[in-house]
């Protein structure tokens, strides 16, 4: 899981979703626009990088039970190109949230 936030968000390498997400994958929380499929991750990634080109999403707290990892993390970014309908604004965001994340790469489903 790491390994995403390190190559995926922080670097930008997003052809690493197209090799840890599994074909079967279903998105159960799809924004507007974005599939719910295994295209899902990757097309939000970039939707969320084309309005907020320098977000960073740091874990804070990870746990992991079985195939479940949880991921308590905050992410940081200015809104400098569009982003779900809304064009650049240069306001600083910051969300704390959690992520559910099912690990290893195999299991299909997110979101329930």
């Amino acid at each position: 899981m790491k390994r995403v936030y390190d190559e995926v968000i922080a670097g930008g390498n997003l052809d690493l979703l197209d090799e840890v997400i599994h074909d079967d994958f279903i998105e159960h929380e799809a924004m507007p626009g974005i599939p719910s499929d295994k295209t899902a991750p990757k097309a939000f990634m970039t939707m969320l990088r084309a309005g907020f080109p320098d977000v960073c999403m740091s874990p804070e707290h990870m746990v992991e039970e079985g195939d479940t990892v949880v991921v308590r993390g905050r992410m940081t970014g200015t809104h400098e190109g569009e982003f779900m309908g809304t064009r650049d604004g240069m306001a600083m965001m910051e969300q704390l949230g959690v992520v559910p994340t099912v690990r290893p790469a195999r299991r299909a489903n997110r979101g329930r």
